[in-house]
């Protein structure tokens, strides 16, 4: 007798001892919680979490989907009216909506009665049966019912789909995902916008100048190291459901570290119910392996452009057009610094990978410099991730003062979405060349960390302070202006289809402010005696400022 949208964790779990009494394994509490850590069942009507969160069962992919693989809760169609509800069209089919309607009709639905919030006793057992759906009450803003959940009730001659708190008890009945054929088209109103995918897996074994050896073993698998594409699309004139869909392909040995055949690797999306008209939206779609995939390992200079190990089709409308993912294996893209020591250690460890921008076609890189995920010593290190959130500190990096080397200065240990430290300290003592890693603040009227300004050090890919990868430059301030301005909005950085993932650092001024709201970014573009900068906020802005504050900086390849 599960809580509408609750993981199985053994709060659902019943002892009956008869057609009419049974208890529940575990007790209860009435304290709510979004993650409950026992299994006690929360006697809270309207929600056993403080959050109401409408997505826990939307799905088969859902996070708390308590079906087996490939079976999710029945839902309301397309957005459709309740009559259509996938149970409630069983129950309509039925002779008559009671137990003998029921018992006559495929499903066997039986009236194990739900559970009330007070308590948690049986209740309407066994004169009806009570079955969660996946689907919610839409919210207007006045509905007092608004954090209910879909039911569908029946017995005594009386069946309907209702409403109830989700902190009730119901039983639940899975119903299969709907599934496209390998070579299906898309249904008519939906369209994937992007025709060649891209995912990689940094692997990697160099010696050479590298002391020790850069030693990365790539891995997929169908749990933890589960690679994750986002897919974008658009929905044209009515909400819609994208049936589920998976191809796979069989990787060669001789793309394995160890040599081992028949791996096949499956590139997959789940049901997508309810998929809403508009576009600049994403759904994930997955690449799993049959078994542990150790990737063959790289070198660094050699196989710089990676190894193409797998691809797959996937339609992209109804007239029969498709696309392709490409799944390769790169050794990654080394920071410029990366075995340079400077203040006497090596603190540019940093290893990175491309994304190619759909709207520029431009390449990238896939993090900020100097962000957690690419630094292999640390403990977030994981190269081909990005940000998940704006203010995913892990993917907030370095922060650079405009045409100044990768020297140490840039350095910061952010530890949490608000707070950093720089490495070292500041001084207000301005160099052209500093002897020393101070970030240089001053409150003189030119604002420069540098005595003679200069507009050229982050001009082009070889200029001796450009901080980025080897082919790779900060970009020009027009650059930065195509990328963002397809956004539909300043905080649709993260979550729309664009790979760039730019997380909001904050900036610096004598101290660091906005961190997990602001985004700040340099561009290689000076103005005047300042420099061109990219902001998000509220809104987007391209503008100029001093040239020794902070800043994040994104790489383009050159």
């Amino acid at each position: 007798m599960f809580q509408w949208g609750r993981k199985a964790d053994g709060h659902e779990l019943m002892d009956w001892t008869s057609a009419t009494a049974g208890t529940r394994k575990y007790g209860e509490t009435d304290t709510a919680n979004d993650n409950p850590s026992d299994s006690l069942f929360i006697t809270k009507y309207s929600d056993w979490r403080v959050t109401p969160d409408d997505t826990l069962w939307a799905n088969e992919s859902s996070p708390n989907n308590v079906c087996p693989v490939g079976y999710r809760l029945p839902l309301n169609p397309n957005g459709a009216v309740d009559a259509e509800n996938e149970l409630a069209v069983e129950l309509n089919s039925w002779d008559s909506k009671d137990v003998n309607g029921s018992m006559s009709s495929d499903l066997k639905l039986t009236t194990a009665g739900g559970l009330t919030s007070g308590g948690a006793i049986t209740w309407w057992t066994p004169g009806y049966g009570i079955y969660w759906t996946g689907s919610v009450v839409p919210s207007d803003g006045n509905n007092s019912t608004v954090s209910n959940a879909r039911d569908m009730y029946f017995g005594n001659a009386l069946g309907l789909l209702d409403t109830s708190g989700r902190g009730l008890g119901y039983s639940v009945r899975c119903i299969k995902q709907f599934t496209m054929e390998e070579n299906a088209s898309l249904p008519a109103n939906i369209k994937i916008d992007w025709t060649s995918l891209e995912a990689n897996v940094v692997s990697i074994y160099d010696n050479t100048p590298y002391t020790p050896a850069i030693d990365i073993q790539g891995v997929i698998d169908s749990g933890p190291n589960t690679v994750t594409i986002e897919i974008p699309y658009t929905v044209e004139n009515n909400t819609t459901t994208l049936p589920a869909y998976s191809t796979t392909y069989t990787i060669d040995a001789a793309d394995t570290e160890d040599g081992v055949a028949d791996i096949v690797a499956t590139f997959s999306w789940s049901e997508q119910s309810n998929l809403k008209v508009g576009k600049d939206r994403v759904f994930n779609a997955t690449i799993t392996t049959s078994a542990t995939y150790n990737a063959k390992k790289l070198d660094a200079e050699d196989d710089r452009a990676g190894r193409t190990v797998a691809t797959f089709n996937y339609p992209t409308d109804d007239a029969g057009s498709t696309g392709t993912v490409t799944l390769k294996v790169i050794p990654g893209i080394l920071d410029r610094n990366f075995n340079v020591q400077t203040n006497g250690e090596y603190q540019h460890q940093f290893i990175y990978a491309s994304v190619t921008s759909h709207v520029t076609g431009r390449v990238w890189l896939n993090n900020n410099l100097g962000a957690d995920y690419a630094d292999m010593n640390n403990s977030a290190f994981n190269p081909t991730q990005q940000a998940t959130a704006i203010d995913d500190y892990k993917a907030y990096g370095s922060s650079f003062q405009w045409g100044r080397k990768a020297d140490g200065h840039e350095l910061i240990n952010w530890i949490s979405s608000t707070e950093g430290t720089r490495k070292y300290g500041r001084t207000g003592i301005r160099a052209d060349e500093p002897s020393n890693p101070l970030f240089i603040w001053g409150e003189d009227i030119r604002h420069d960390w540098r005595v003679n300004q200069d507009d050229t050090l982050w001009a082009s890919e070889s200029n001796p302070n450009n901080v980025c990868p080897v082919g790779y430059k900060v970009p020009e301030d027009l650059k930065l202006t195509k990328e963002i301005k397809h956004w539909s909005s300043a905080d649709s950085k993260i979550v729309a289809p664009n790979v760039l993932k730019l997380p909001a650092a904050g900036m610096e001024s004598g101290q660091i402010i906005d961190a997990g709201e602001l985004g700040v970014y340099w561009s290689s573009t000076p103005m005047g005696s300042r420099a061109m900068y990219t902001k998000f906020l509220f809104d987007i802005m391209f503008s100029n400022w001093y040239r020794d504050g902070g800043r994040s900086v994104r790489c383009i390849k050159d």
